[in-house]
């Protein structure tokens, strides 16, 4: 099936030609953009396609939905005996998670995407409606270049998982992701110290961790993987300090600090796991 745009009396005005694909930064999401470059056929009296919309699925018969969108400029297509190259831009926003399963799906290769395009075609008063699908393939240097332009490598995304809430230390992790939204950075990292103190109660690791913090004093070198975890715990609990113990020297913790203690923590929390099981 192929995407054409037929006038009310059946005939034939333009037909799908190509699809390019580039991208744009957009503000917490990215920009994928599609340019359909369709092919006049010269109509006796002009068209108007109107209408218009499309969804842009996983190609390879998946039908998994990615996005949809209204073309980027709202007035009807007009068509005309006139007319050559009609050209319809859509701009689709995509969340960081989307891009993130795309790529996951990619693996690193080409893609395939479908399209399903929706509108209407009016003429001398009469109407009809126009559908139609297309399945493309993007080479991935295209992908690449897209990519690029929606600035995707300006940001890394992956997936911690957070203790459950009904554990002390999933309340915890929980309320300070809570404070982090209000603004309050002192009590999302006073939180976030909370958290870690527990953990070394769970695990009654905390003499194992001031062994750690010792040997790096001492022997650095020779210390092995665990020992290391456990002086970027200490090291962590260390840049909380000042959310407990104030200094008059203490302006307050930003909220990019905030943020990057409150991600540290949870990144530990799920290294020094099980923690539900014991947390209770």
């Amino acid at each position: 099936m192929s995407i054409s745009l037929d006038a009310p009396n059946d005939h034939r005005v333009a037909e799908l030609r190509d699809i390019q694909i580039s991208g744009l930064p957009g503000i917490g999401c990215y920009t994928l953009v599609l340019n359909l470059h369709f092919t006049a056929t010269h109509p006796k009296a002009e068209v108007l396609i109107r209408n218009i919309s499309i969804r842009l699925d996983w190609g390879d018969n998946y039908q998994r939905m990615i996005a949809s969108a209204t073309p980027d400029n709202s007035p009807p297509v007009r068509i005309t005996q006139y007319s050559t190259d009609i050209q319809i831009c859509f701009r689709l926003p995509l969340s960081p998670s989307q891009v993130e399963a795309i790529e996951s799906r990619r693996n690193g290769g080409d893609l395939k995407l479908s399209i399903w395009f929706v509108a209407e075609s009016a003429q001398d008063g009469a109407s009809r409606s126009i559908t139609g699908s297309h399945e493309f393939a993007v080479r991935q240097q295209v992908w690449i270049e897209a990519l690029e332009r929606m600035e995707y490598r300006r940001t890394l995304l992956f997936e911690l998982p957070v203790p459950c809430e009904d554990s002390p230390i999933g309340e915890l992790v929980r309320k300070a992701q809570l404070f982090l939204y209000k603004g309050e950075y002192e009590q999302t990292i006073g939180l976030c110290r909370q958290a870690i103190e527990k953990v070394e109660s769970v695990l009654n690791d905390k003499a194992a961790a001031t062994q750690a913090v010792e040997r790096y004093r001492q022997d650095r070198k020779n210390m092995d993987a665990t020992q290391r975890m456990l002086f970027l715990r200490e090291a962590l609990k260390n840049a909380t300090h000042l959310a407990v113990h104030h200094s008059e020297d203490h302006d307050g913790y930003s909220r990019d600090q905030a943020k990057a203690i409150l991600g540290t923590t949870i990144s530990l929390l799920s290294l020094f796991s099980p923690l539900d099981e014991g947390a209770k």
